[in-house]
């Protein structure tokens, strides 16, 4: 509401009460399942997740991240175990990725604070991933299933950047709207048939018995 719709700040505080209960019915049944879950999974489950230190855990989660979005474009495995996935201990398994993160990290504040929509997506897309991939360590380093609302504000980012783009050469080429639809049309068949083939090749992991 204040980012995309442009509302004003005081007009939103008297909707604070409706903000807190919409975050309280969600991150609060989210809370309670998380507790039921840790009483159920106890014992050597939780053993590994004391064994990965917060630091380790934060300095692994750019790789992870970035990771992450490079599944959002070619993904051709199919992983079923987390468990393999490396800490980031020495120097060059942590900084460049960190620096990449903070970059995004840093460009998506300022769209916040200018109020435009890629500000929020980029904000969205962070937030959905903190309690996952931020200080506090989960025996899983990455998860495939970690992104599936994230993935949201990528897709968002790429539609629209992608559309702009075809209005931009569109302009240039003085193309008609009849054909700048076309050429969106064929971009998009193009680009989700490639990705259905991808994810047909990937499920072929399950045919077999393993």
């Amino acid at each position: 509401d204040w980012s995309v719709r442009r509302e004003r700040l005081g007009r939103l505080l008297w909707r604070l009460p409706f903000y807190l209960g919409v975050a309280i019915a969600t991150w609060g049944v989210l809370g309670v399942e998380r507790y039921y879950h840790s009483l159920i999974f106890q014992g050597d489950h939780f053993k590994q997740w004391e064994s990965i230190g917060r630091m380790e855990y934060l300095r692994t989660q750019p790789g992870v991240i970035l990771y992450y979005l490079k599944i959002c474009f070619w993904t051709p495995d199919l992983c079923f175990d987390w468990q393999g996935w490396p800490l980031a201990v020495v120097r060059k398994d942590w900084l460049p990725q960190t620096i990449a993160i903070g970059v995004v990290l840093l460009f998506s504040f300022v769209g916040v604070l200018l109020r435009r929509w890629w500000g929020f997506a980029g904000a969205w897309f962070f937030i959905l991933l903190s309690p996952t991939s931020s200080i506090v360590p989960i025996a899983d380093l990455a998860f495939d299933h970690r992104m599936y609302l994230s993935l949201a504000s990528v897709v968002l980012l790429v539609v629209i950047l992608g559309y702009a783009l075809i209005r931009g050469l569109g302009s240039l080429c003085g193309w008609s709207e009849r054909v700048r639809a076309g050429i969106a049309v064929v971009a998009l068949l193009l680009l989700s048939g490639t990705l259905t083939a991808l994810t047909v090749l990937r499920n072929e992991d399950y045919r077999t018995a393993e």
